[in-house]
């Protein structure tokens, strides 16, 4: 449930055996892809501002963007799940943070994310029996976000715009439209070897729109997000042309409120090495369950002056523990990314 809740390109991911669609069908939850990186720390990342891609939990998480990053994607499902279904993807966005005095800054940022899942030649039908010919969904978004540092404190807000596609031949949504707003506000304390980051947000998704099929109208599920991150990076020091921190810790905790299901709960960690190796951790739960997923990522990066680049895995889940036992899962959801920034 709470992979249908937090990434519909997850859910069909992990339902992508032969199914009933047409009369059954239920509202796509419209949530743009997850970053493989908050991933692999368990759909985290609510009030995370240095991954532009946590726009699909909260889009004032652009807001602190300073450069022009790039991404893409491409993930599977392996193991028992009879489909050859593949998704991918890419997101572009820019942002420039502009110095008013030594204190102040003033920040805007722009993003765009388009996606698709394609089927290949897996079987869709209807509850007729009819077969989908190449059956496919996407979605695209753009998010806009703005942000104002004051000091140690920063305050930042945006909003999402976004559209879902699908076309199983028997049934074809070409414009389910929702909106996506929060803000994001965070506090940062400059030691003489460490950099302390605590941040809190909060957001509201799927606001508006309606999914209609062919004998039906119902409302997108709405939620509110909120998130803790807590930052701990230090000492710095010079590694290849770029100023980074020997370590990095990243915590992050995580609280869904949905409006017509059990809330969920998430908790990330990230630990990076002078910001070229990453290892990560993530649990998810869904609030009246007793199953507990655990999620794990890995990322190489490549921290320079006037580029920064990494690469992301993650497995979504590892394994899976229902009543203090593990439980064995039917499919493993494989995900890489390629990222790059060029920082301002």
């Amino acid at each position: 449930m709470l992979l249908r809740v937090m990434a519909a390109v997850v859910l069909l991911l992990c339902c992508a055996t032969p199914r009933v669609l047409a009369q059954q069908v239920e509202a796509p939850a419209l949530v743009l892809t997850p970053s493989v990186r908050s991933v692999g720390m368990g759909f985290s990342g609510a009030a995370d501002d240095t991954d532009p891609m946590n726009t699909f939990l909260n889009p004032a998480t652009l807001a602190a963007l300073d450069g022009l990053y790039g991404a893409g994607f491409i993930g599977e499902a392996l193991g028992n799940v009879a489909s050859d279904l593949v998704f991918g993807g890419f997101d572009a966005g820019f942002g420039y943070q502009l110095k008013l005095n030594d204190t102040t800054h003033l920040g805007a940022a722009a993003q765009l994310r388009v996606g698709i899942l394609d089927y290949g030649d897996s079987t869709v039908v209807d509850t007729t029996g009819q077969a989908a010919s190449d059956p496919q969904e996407d979605y695209t978004g753009a998010t806009i976000g703005l942000n104002l540092h004051v000091g140690g404190l920063a305050i930042g807000a945006g909003v999402t715009a976004k559209r879902w596609g699908q076309d199983f031949g028997f049934q074809k949504t070409t414009g389910v439209w929702a909106y996506d707003v929060g803000m994001l506000i965070s506090h940062t304390l400059v030691q003489e070897t460490k950099v302390t980051t605590i941040a809190f947000g909060i957001s509201g998704v799927n606001l508006g729109g309606d999914f209609t099929t062919a004998d039906s109208t119902r409302s997108l599920p709405k939620a509110v997000n909120y998130g803790l991150t807590a930052r701990i990076g230090g000492p710095n020091r010079e590694f290849l042309s770029a100023t980074v921190p020997e370590l990095q810790v990243v915590v992050n905790v995580d609280y869904s409120d949905f409006q017509d299901s059990p809330g969920a709960f998430r908790l990330g960690g990230e630990i990076s090495v002078l910001q070229a190796a990453f290892l990560r951790v993530g649990w998810q739960k869904m609030e009246s369950s007793d199953v507990h997923d655990i999620n794990f990522g890995l990322g190489l990066g490549l921290p320079l002056k006037h580029l920064r680049a990494r690469v992301d895995y993650a497995v979504n889940p590892v394994f899976r523990i229902k009543n203090d036992d593990e439980e064995p899962l039917d499919y493993h959801d494989h995900k890489i990314a390629a990222f790059a920034e060029i920082p301002l």
